[in-house]
């Protein structure tokens, strides 16, 4: 089942070091993933898309796929759940509001005041 998050999101997802190892030394594996379905913005990625091209407000959405190598969890965990196991662990969240322009000021005097942070 597809998980949803925003773009700033994936990103901290996918550079958290505990969740993915990254290493040039063959006797100690990386973290990899495959088979996957990742959409921006309702638009298909392949593997090679630049994750710098990736909008913090994007909508993301990810589905199945394989994660291989170390892993946080059980071995060989689809990227899906991967992601919303992260999600799970993370203390805060972002999310996209929308509201009328004449509305903006007190919206975002709300979010600050509830001690959020407008990116």
């Amino acid at each position: 089942m597809a998980v949803k998050c925003t773009g700033e999101q994936f990103k901290r997802f996918y550079s958290d070091p505990r969740y993915w190892t990254h290493t040039a030394d063959v006797t100690d594996p990386s973290t990899w993933h495959d088979d996957e379905v990742i959409l921006i913005d309702g638009k298909e990625k392949d593997e090679n898309f630049d994750m710098a091209d990736v909008a913090d407000d994007a909508q993301v959405s990810v589905e199945g796929g394989m994660v291989y190598g170390p892993v946080v969890g059980s071995e060989e965990p689809a990227l899906d759940s991967y992601l919303r196991r992260w999600l799970k662990e993370q203390t805060t969240t972002s999310f996209v509001v929308s509201c009328d322009k004449d509305k903006l000021d007190t919206v975002k005097a709300a979010v600050k005041a509830a001690g959020g942070k407008i990116a």
